[in-house]
């Protein structure tokens, strides 16, 4: 971003008026506008406030929940009867001490030999401000330069507790800054996200934060492998793709396949991958079991 621009974001950080920006930096309101547009281009969540006496002001806008609006996507091209296969992840905390980015680049690895193109990434991508030896700044350059990338495949994000420090911190709107910087890694809101496939949802809450209801809900944060269900809803908490464990754990994550019958979910394999010091990828154990279909009250 150019220094005009740095100094224009530093301006609206401290409540500055437009015409007092425009003053300080002798250009035209027309000029101001058009680099708050390019501002907004680099990822900064800029709004706008207006007042009674007829003046507009500028906000450095740092609330997670104004930039949740595009948090479902659909997914085109599945057969209706068909496997539709997916890795699920969570926790990779770019700019923790005991982030492994090559840990990343396994699970990549092992996709290509499983003909998966897809990804679902269930949060805490980054480390945020809580334990880093990165800045904010350094920890996004890193993800974009860094986060492994191959010939057709998506990667879908929901974003955790610790991403929100782009937002609170600094005003970066996440979704739009990974847009603009990568093509194949397709931010979907923080914590509270769909994915839909025919009428079927799958919901990801890194926290486990999950409307009520039937569906296969997945979570990330406790860093550990978890699988539970009832009559209604299958749940699966992944596990952390990095080094930030707890004690008998190790780095992983999880193969998903979802048997699809008239356009429906019929059944679920699950099969946790973890990562050995090595880093050769193993399944270490597999579920298999029926969606569930049954609706409350019935």
């Amino acid at each position: 971003m150019s220094e005009i621009n740095n100094k224009i974001l530093d301006m609206i950080s401290k409540g500055f008026k437009p015409s007092i920006i425009c003053e300080k930096l002798n250009i035209s309101l027309k000029e101001l506008k058009r680099r708050i547009e390019s501002i907004k281009y680099d990822g900064y969540n800029i709004n706008s406030q207006y007042f009674y006496d007829g003046t507009r002001r500028y906000i450095l806008d740092k609330k997670t929940n104004n930039i949740n609006s595009n948090n479902k996507v659909y997914i085109k091209g599945v057969g209706d009867n068909h496997v539709f296969k997916f890795i699920a992840m969570s926790d990779t905390h770019i700019g923790h001490k005991r982030a492994n980015i090559n840990y990343v680049n396994d699970i990549y690895e092992y996709s290509d030999k499983k003909d998966i193109n897809m990804f679902v990434h269930c949060g805490d991508l980054f480390e945020g401000t809580k334990q880093p030896i990165m800045t904010l700044d350094e920890q996004l350059d890193y993800c974009i330069k860094n986060y492994p990338k191959k010939n057709n495949s998506l990667t879908f994000v929901s974003f955790g507790n610790h991403d929100e420090d782009f937002v609170t911190k600094l005003g970066i709107n996440l979704n739009n800054y990974i847009s603009k910087n990568r093509d194949d890694i397709i931010p979907i809101g923080f914590n509270n996200s769909i994915i839909m496939v025919f009428d079927n949802p799958i919901y990801i809450s890194h926290e486990g934060k999950f409307p009520s209801g039937q569906g296969f809900k997945i979570s990330g944060h406790s860093h550990r492998f978890k699988f539970s269900s009832d009559n209604y809803s299958n749940i699966l908490v992944c596990p952390t793709l990095s080094d930030y464990l707890h004690v008998s754990d190790y780095p992983g994550a999880v193969e998903t396949h979802i048997a699809i019958d008239g356009g429906k979910f019929v059944h679920l394999i699950l099969k946790h991958l973890t990562i050995n010091e090595h880093n050769i990828v193993k399944e270490t154990s597999t579920i298999d079991v029926p969606m569930q279909k049954k609706v409350k009250g019935r």
